[in-house]
């Protein structure tokens, strides 16, 4: 063998052999990236004092660094342009007076009979929000990936008071979890990150605080410290301070500090890398059916365009958060959505819907489990409000549709859409995140055209939404739906015309045909009255409830648990690539042994 030969067998060797050992010594730090990459994508959390009327509110555990802290997201923009990870100490709630509501007259006919007597006056939070309306809940999902608890107990209250935080179902009357009261100390146990809103109802006008921790699971070492939350209710509603003005009229980036503006299922594991919003791109056209998991129908801008997107987060398809060509993409609506209607139904809130025993296909407006929850959103445009309009293009023969939001107690609130005919969701004067019911008469597909139109008149293209309803989905993802046919019993009655110096009942605090949260411009109409169907008991305890066990219908209010670990997704992909590279450079050192040889 000649010097030239030996020396480009020995180069061939080495390029090999250094490949392989760069890559064993470097697949244990891609992992290392990974958690590098989500510590940082919570910044510090903010104790500057600010009192909160309305907004977005989340409450619960993030991790900071190495360390996991309690605090309350803030989305209202109230006092930042971003949104703030805030100390609770910091924090004062406002519950202002158009929260008051009556508590109806038959009031014992609902599950509800302990928020007081007949005619009395109550302040009441949706766990739908209402317009802008101030809505605090509780998430998990900027942990560390592992299922919290939140322990609850009264701190202090109004001599006499009472207050309770519990979620109801949007076809039912009735308690579906009761998460804590001032009756005595509570666990909201979670085996999964979870993001839920609920109702919170105040007996009296006074200061209410509450001691509030999260606890991982059994793991009471790792627990965070005691913090208190803090209720100013009753007295003038502050008026809604101006938000900071923008430097640009393009939506906002979002920055390292902030947390998600909705009700939604965002991996916890999530770096920021999101793929799916690249602001100048065009919108991702791969064909998909999506069975499960958080949906965003509305105006995103791209380059100097505003276009018709799918937000899909259901990370069936991608580990990252990807907007959709509305076209490109089938919604599955599988048969554990199958729900037989039960007298009660046929009679009052969804007599629209059927009669007794007829079989319908419903999705919720309050996402149980990860199921497909599409909804709503203006919030990836320019930062102004935008109306949304839906046409019927097509569905099975002798079926009908719906599209509508719920009040607590299962009567319509605001119809958005359906078979019959055009229509739009007046949302122009602020940007809006809304999910609401969805109910289909037949299997087969449907085909509904949507766009959206700015406040000015400015529009986007008009875009296909499909959904293929009726068939079985063999998903495991798709968890916590209620594996039962028969719905929940509410016998709300249409809305009737409101007196102009009556205080609207229970029920009667919603969005308004124009979009106005309560209490704002212009009047609310009332929504459906109490039912007096099938109630859960009026004088519900309060025991440490877990909430993992489903059964019910929507018994399981188990919301939102993350199934996609993007953090093993994102390592095997790097691990891959290295691997991959390695074995290019040892092939490369084979072609110099190889051209050595024939040389």
């Amino acid at each position: 063998m000649t010097l030239a030969r030996f020396s480009s067998l020995y180069r061939g060797l080495c390029v090999g052999i250094c490949a392989l050992i760069f890559c064993v010594c470097a697949m244990p730090f891609s992992g290392i990236a990974t958690a590098l990459a989500y510590e940082a994508t919570v910044g510090s959390i903010d104790d500057t004092p600010v009192r909160l009327n309305s907004g977005h509110i989340d409450i619960g555990p993030v991790k900071i660094g190495n360390e996991i802290h309690f605090a309350i997201g803030d989305d209202s923009h109230q006092h930042a342009t971003t949104s703030v990870w805030r100390s609770p100490e910091a924090v004062t709630f406002e519950v202002g007076e158009t929260h008051k509501v009556r508590v109806p007259d038959n009031v014992s006919d609902t599950g509800l009979g302990f928020l007081g007597a007949p005619g009395s006056e109550i302040y009441f939070l949706s766990q739908t929000q209402q317009g802008n309306s101030l809505w605090p809940g509780f998430s998990s999902e900027h942990a560390d990936g592992r299922g919290w608890n939140w322990e609850v107990a009264t701190n202090s209250l109004p001599e006499g008071a009472r207050w309770w935080a519990y979620t109801s179902s949007s076809v039912s009357t009735g308690v579906q979890e009761m998460l804590a009261s001032y009756e005595h100390p509570s666990v909201i146990e979670r085996s999964k990150p979870v993001h839920l809103h609920n109702n919170w109802v105040f007996s009296s006008p006074g200061t209410y605080v509450i001691d509030i921790r999260a606890v991982p699971g059994d793991d009471y070492a790792a627990a965070t410290q005691w913090h208190t939350l803090t209720f100013e209710v009753g007295g003038a509603d502050a008026q809604p301070q101006p938000r900071p003005t923008h430097t640009t009229s393009t939506q906002r980036p979002v920055p390292p500090t902030s947390f998600p503006t909705t009700t939604r299922q965002h991996d916890p594991i999530d770096s920021g890398n999101n793929s799916g919003d690249n602001r100048n791109g065009e919108l991702n056209t791969d064909h998909v059916e999506i069975t499960k998991g958080h949906i965003d129908l509305g105006p995103v801008k791209r380059g100097d365009r505003f276009l018709f997107a799918l937000g899909d987060e259901s990370y069936q398809h991608s580990p990252n958060k990807e907007y959709r060509d509305p076209s490109s993409v089938t919604m599955v609506v599988g048969d554990h959505f199958k729900h037989t209607l039960s007298a009660s139904n046929a009679r009052g809130a969804l007599s629209f819907a059927g009669n007794e025993g007829d079989t319908i296909y419903f999705v919720d407006q309050t996402q149980h489990g990860n199921a497909l929850w599409p909804g709503f959103s203006s919030e990836h445009a320019d930062g102004n409000g935008w109306d949304f309009e839906l046409d019927p293009v097509s569905s099975p023969a002798g079926s009908r549709w719906w599209a509508y939001t719920a009040d607590s107690f299962g009567g319509v609130q605001e119809m958005f859409g359906s078979h019959e005919g055009s229509s739009r969701i007046n949302r122009s004067q602020q940007k809006v995140h809304v999910h609401n019911n969805w109910i289909f008469t037949h299997s087969g597909t449907y085909v509904i055209n949507m766009r959206a139109i700015r406040y000015d008149g400015h529009t986007t293209d008009w875009a296909p939404v499909t959904f293929r309803v009726g068939e079985a989905v063999s998903d495991a993802g798709v968890s916590g739906v209620a594996n039962t046919n028969v719905l929940g019993a509410a016998t709300s009655t249409r809305p009737s015309a409101p007196s102009s110096a009556a205080l609207p009942t229970l029920n009667a605090l919603g969005v308004s045909a124009s979009g106005g949260s309560a209490g704002g411009t212009g009047g609310v109409p009332p929504l459906a009255a109490f039912g007096n169907g099938d109630a859960l008991a009026a004088a519900p305890t309060l025991p440490v409830m877990p909430a993992d066990s489903g059964g019910a219908a929507y018994g399981n209010n188990q919301a939102t648990p993350v199934h996609y670990d993007a953090t093993a997704v994102q390592s095997d992909r790097r691990h891959w690539l290295m691997l991959i590279a390695a074995n290019l450079f040892f092939l490369l050192g084979l072609s110099f042994m190889v051209y050595s040889k024939v040389s």
